[in-house]
């Protein structure tokens, strides 16, 4: 429905009262010729329009059932207004969630980024210790003995072997 419409479930909506229609022969549907268009109220709002119908004979004793179940339409509306809400706390809570799960995988990615960029200066923070190491001298020993510690060193190793290739007798020395 449309709430601009003239309807008599609208125009309960709109009066938060119930509507009587009383049907013409031509639209009574297996003896009922009364409608009633009940509000289903909670805080002072209509949720819902419960909708039933009697005789018109039976009229009088129809609106004292309904006015003697009127807690029940109470609860109704309570009801409604539950299920409405918890649809919402349910919506709201697997939005929160998916929020949740991309920030701890935002949150992760960059972990791994900043690890990775740690680990990157770390290695070029010791490329430039074994650069200045193996710079410093030109004696062949020398460059050895400060080459190999500051490798083990950068690359994390537990030791290091250097062995040394003469290309001019084809021959390898471990040193």
């Amino acid at each position: 429905y449309n709430l601009t419409d003239d309807d008599p479930a609208v125009e309960t909506v709109r009066t938060c009262k119930m509507q009587v229609l009383d049907l013409p022969d031509e639209r009574a549907i297996s003896g009922i010729k009364t409608a009633y268009f009940i509000p289903l109220v909670h805080r002072n709002r209509v949720l819902a329009v419960a909708a039933t119908g009697s005789a018109t004979e039976d009229r009088e004793e129809h609106e004292r059932r309904m006015e003697a179940i009127q807690p029940l339409f109470d609860q109704a509306a309570i009801a409604i207004e539950h299920a409405r809400l918890y649809a919402n706390s349910k919506k709201h809570s697997e939005q929160l969630a998916e929020s949740n799960q991309h920030l701890t995988s935002e949150i992760t990615e960059r972990t791994i980024a900043q690890e990775a960029l740690v680990e990157h200066n770390r290695l070029l923070g010791g490329m430039n210790e074994v650069t200045k190491a193996i710079s410093g001298s030109l004696a062949l020993n020398q460059v050895l003995d400060n080459l190999a510690p500051q490798i083990v060193k950068v690359g994390g190793f537990r030791s290091l072997c250097v062995t040394l290739v003469d290309e001019k007798t084809h021959s390898a020395e471990i040193v």
